[in-house]
């Protein structure tokens, strides 16, 4: 597991192997305003965000408009304090600046913080997600 460094604004890793940086935000790990934030669980460490992340970039969980989405055990490990499984991580608005995420809930009805259908089936069809866990998001149930 790689290490990461602390600056004022989180802790950086290194890019991916597509070359993406990453910084583990302390406003999603419930340092500073908490105010419309989600916030990763205890449980999950930086380094864990990290890997999430690596994971969804390795494996092309990308929408249309750049983001990447992910989850961990087939959306079965509670990635966020409000209990989301679920992992957003924008696409940067400029290139050069390191990715961030945060845990999500298809349950909280913002649609730009649910995958898209597309992508949902593609969890399925790779069988990375089993059917009843991809219909529970697409419903807006997890």
């Amino acid at each position: 597991m790689p290490d990461g460094a602390a600056n004022e604004a989180g802790i950086q890793f290194p890019s991916t192997h597509s070359g993406k940086p990453y910084i583990a935000v302390f406003k999603h790990r419930g340092n500073g305003a908490r105010q419309h934030k989600s916030v990763w669980h205890n449980d999950i460490p930086p380094v864990f965000e990290y890997n999430i992340f690596c994971a969804a970039d390795n494996s092309g969980w990308e929408c249309k408009a750049g983001h990447l989405w992910g989850f961990h055990d087939a959306a079965q490990t509670v990635l966020g304090t409000q209990g989301q499984r679920l992992a957003k991580f924008p696409c940067p608005q400029n290139v050069g600046d390191s990715w961030h995420g945060y845990p999500i809930s298809t349950m909280d009805y913002e649609p730009s913080d649910q995958p898209p259908d597309e992508l949902v089936e593609k969890w399925v069809a790779e069988g990375t997600l089993n059917r009843t866990t991809g219909r529970r998001i697409q419903r807006n149930k997890l």
